[in-house]
């Protein structure tokens, strides 16, 4: 299921009482050197996919994968500043295959939310995603805030966006708002849509 697929190859980090996932676990945190007061740092161990499927480990890795968009949803005149559109290029060129390598030495699953346009623009992207094993999630269509949308142009934004990752192959069942919040509308805009 989707809980082991994330959390069979955790790493628990006994230092830190935490798993590489995020788990809070009950394990001794250091030991103490017989010869040193000190505490020492015990290396990390591998914890068992029975102990993540008894409730011991819950956690979600995911990115956003915003390219270009970021800078141009709300601010269209971004376009014109090739500087600027670099940092999201060079994240569509570089950083999200440098991802997929570390996630996929990992052994881990992750969400990248994209919107539609980057998807338009790196289908290349969204297939390598998909073909890693990673979930797809909407991100709007073109990375406009919902609460600078009308009802209509929401509607148009959510619907544009699951069009185009649903055409690459996207199985899609998560959102995450491109500006972090929602408008008065995006719930219902949502359960129309089949998201809740």
């Amino acid at each position: 299921d989707r809980r082991r697929s994330i959390c069979d190859s955790g790493i628990l980090h006994p230092a830190r009482q935490v798993c590489s996932y995020g788990c809070a676990r009950q394990y001794s945190p250091m030991s103490s050197s017989p010869t040193s007061s000190a505490p020492t740092e015990p290396s990390p161990t591998r914890v068992s996919p029975a102990t993540h499927e008894a409730g011991g480990c819950d956690l979600v890795v995911s990115f956003d994968f915003d390219a270009e968009q970021v800078w141009l949803g709300n601010h269209p005149e971004n376009a014109d500043r090739p500087g600027t559109l670099s940092q999201g290029t060079y994240g569509a060129r570089r950083a999200v295959p440098l991802l997929l390598d570390l996630l996929r030495r990992l052994d881990v699953r992750a969400t990248f939310f994209v919107p539609g346009r980057v998807a338009e623009d790196y289908p290349e992207r969204v297939h390598e995603i998909l073909a890693a094993g990673h979930e797809v999630g909407h991100h709007g269509y073109t990375h406009r805030s919902p609460l600078r949308l009308s009802l209509a142009e929401e509607r148009d934004e959510i619907q544009r966006g699951l069009d185009v990752l649903r055409s690459l192959g996207a199985d899609v069942v998560g959102y995450r708002s491109p500006a972090w919040d929602f408008s008065p509308h995006t719930l219902d805009l949502l359960v129309d849509q089949g998201f809740l």
